[in-house]
């Protein structure tokens, strides 16, 4: 078993390792030591060292490492991996140089930039870094379709997969403390509607790139061809709140409730379906993903690819149509002129389909993904 020091410095500290790692596999260690918490996680081969600071809110920082090798003085011999920070300011890029002055035995530097922004990726060229993200946010880097691509830019790694996101967002709003059997039994004793929930918020409050207007034009669409009372636009949360202010995981609880109160639900990505820029996948997709009943999703149509080949089945893929429209008339047509026995039927057969895509997804976000750390601690060539 090869040890490895792992010195923390970003943001989202254990939230970030979680995605890579598998939230189940990192176990808490305990010592005497009270100004530091110390974490392990075993992957094949190796063992992985975290220690950050026991006050929650507190980032690690340079003048930390002396301490640390003065409580845990075996760490110091240790192999160390430094995770980097994601901030805009971080001097310009030149923390790297500075670490170089103060540690020995650094196998590599590495960034993982999940929250799907491109000036995450901030640090020059390194022969010991390496970057992880999900997207491709540079015509240099490779992927393909959401899978796993290693491109070697000059001198660093970029290891790039879609998909990364929506664990990434299972980790940060708390959906990954859900108890899954509890869940599972939950939604089967909720007293659902036969309608289409559209959570109402999502149709004007647009993140700009003409979002609003196409939530509205979707919207539109349905309502054209489903009578008024066969859906159902609203939410439980109050819609005079501010949620400019939100945690993360604000409204979790209550996309619970939404996206679990009617047979149906379209849920829009945040960002217009055609625009390629923002080819990313947010909170939306992985609240479906994680914790949501029946859903046609109104998103690129590449990421809707990319979830369909991991085996996840949303109502896009059970209706014919070239475009993202026509498969949405498809199904409102289907929903509109169906009898309430055959939409009983067909909302039934979906609440397996359902049922089975929470459980590819909750085993892909709980587990290592192991394709992307074997090319993490591969040698650069």
């Amino acid at each position: 078993m090869k040890n490895y020091l792992v010195l923390d410095f970003s943001e989202m500290k254990l939230n970030n390792w979680a995605v890579l790692l598998g939230r189940k596999n990192i176990k808490a260690v305990q010592t005497s030591v009270l100004d530091f918490s110390v974490f392990k996680c075993d992957w094949k081969d190796n063992c992985l060292w975290f220690i950050y600071s026991s006050q929650w809110n507190k980032l690690l920082k340079m003048e930390d490492v002396s301490g640390i090798f003065y409580h845990f003085p075996e760490f110091e011999s240790f192999e160390k991996i430094v995770g980097l920070p994601n901030s805009y300011n971080v001097e310009d890029g030149s923390l790297i140089e500075k670490l170089e002055q103060q540690l020995s035995n650094v196998t590599f530097y590495i960034q993982l930039a999940f929250a799907g922004d491109p000036q995450t990726i901030i640090y020059p060229n390194h022969k010991k870094l390496k970057v992880v993200s999900s997207g491709p946010f540079n015509e240099k880097y490779i992927t393909s379709n959401g899978e796993v691509k290693l491109a070697l830019t000059k001198n660093y790694a970029h290891i790039s997969d879609y998909k990364l996101t929506l664990c990434w967002f299972w980790m940060v709003n708390h959906l990954s403390l859900i108890n899954k059997s509890l869940l599972e039994d939950m939604i089967s004793n909720m007293n659902t509607h036969n309608k289409i929930f559209i959570l109402g918020r999502r149709i004007t409050d647009g993140a700009g790139y003409s979002t609003a207007d196409s939530r509205k034009y979707y919207t539109q669409i349905l309502q054209d061809i489903v009578s008024e009372e066969k859906y159902h636009l609203h939410s439980v949360l109050n819609p005079h709140m501010d949620f400019s202010g939100f945690a993360r995981n604000g409204t979790t609880t209550a996309l619970l409730l939404d996206y679990n109160s009617c047979y149906f639900n379209l849920i829009f990505e945040s960002w217009a379906p055609h625009i390629d820029l923002t080819d990313t996948f947010t909170e939306k997709t992985a609240s479906y993903c994680a914790i949501s009943g029946p859903s046609f999703l109104i998103a690129n149509p590449h990421l809707i690819d990319i979830i369909e080949s991991m085996g996840i089945k949303p109502l896009n893929s059970f209706f014919t149509g070239d475009t993202l429209e026509e498969k949405l008339k498809n199904f409102c047509e289907f929903y509109q002129h169906s009898t309430e026995q055959e939409i009983k039927t067909f909302y039934n057969q979906q609440l397996e389909v359902q049922r089975n895509n929470r459980n590819i997804f909750w085993n892909y976000a709980e587990n290592s993904k192991d394709s992307i750390l074997e090319l993490i601690f591969q040698e650069n060539e």
